[in-house]
């Protein structure tokens, strides 16, 4: 049997258009439309920390989808970010599918949510790829700013003014392009902790039940 591929990780995260009260006001409407106008990745366990930025959320998925082997990227926050992709993907003639991954067709999607509305994971196959798109914040459940602070990572989440004129394909300003920067690369050095320690389960749950797993040899914990 061949050995499975191990998959490269990446840390992900999408800004999305507000238009905020002022914008609002010059435009006589209250904001009737949004839009990823940034979409950011970084790889795990890369020294360079070389960010991917890109402009639209097309832009961002024909990046991905030219990604060698396996590639799970992870977002902090799927319920959100995640509610873009499916979006986009169902307004692009992409199918819902349930199945095994190996038999997953092309332009076809699966996710997993829960009927209390939990994002685990959405799995994309796109012509011979297959995305798998995590969801980090059942990893670690807390906000990336507090994330930095607990695990003293050597970059911390800035501040931006979320309001503002943008859209795809906007000027992005030298303050957004760090504010971009800093949120990924924030969650990849979170992530890269969580693994070196050996937690790289979905949930922050089964982590903890596989630490505890370890504490027993298999006929004491049955």
């Amino acid at each position: 049997m061949a050995k499975k591929l191990a998959p490269t990780f990446w840390a992900c995260d999408f800004e999305t258009t507000v238009w905020g009260e002022k914008l609002e006001k010059e435009r006589g409407k209250e904001q009737d439309t949004t839009e990823v106008w940034a979409a950011a990745a970084v790889k795990l366990f890369d020294e360079a920390e070389e960010v991917t930025i890109k402009q639209s959320i097309r832009d961002f998925l024909d990046w991905a989808y030219q990604l060698k082997g396996r590639n799970v990227l992870y977002f902090h926050n799927l319920s959100f970010d995640g509610s873009f992709i499916i979006d986009f993907l169902l307004r692009n003639g992409y199918l819902f599918y349930y199945g095994k991954d190996k038999d997953q067709p092309s332009k076809t999607f699966q996710p997993s949510i829960s009927d209390m509305g939990q994002w685990y994971w959405i799995k994309i196959k796109h012509n011979r790829t297959l995305l798998e798109i995590r969801n980090s914040l059942k990893l670690m459940p807390s906000s990336l700013e507090r994330i930095g602070e607990s695990f003293k990572t050597k970059h911390r989440k800035l501040s931006m003014e979320y309001e503002g004129d943008r859209h795809a394909y906007c000027v992005i300003t030298p303050e957004e392009r760090r504010y971009i920067e800093n949120d990924v690369l924030v969650l990849k050095e979170a992530l890269e902790m969580m693994m070196n320690a050996g937690h790289d389960k979905l949930t922050i749950g089964s982590c903890c039940m596989e630490e505890f797993k370890s504490f027993f040899d298999k006929r004491t914990y049955n």
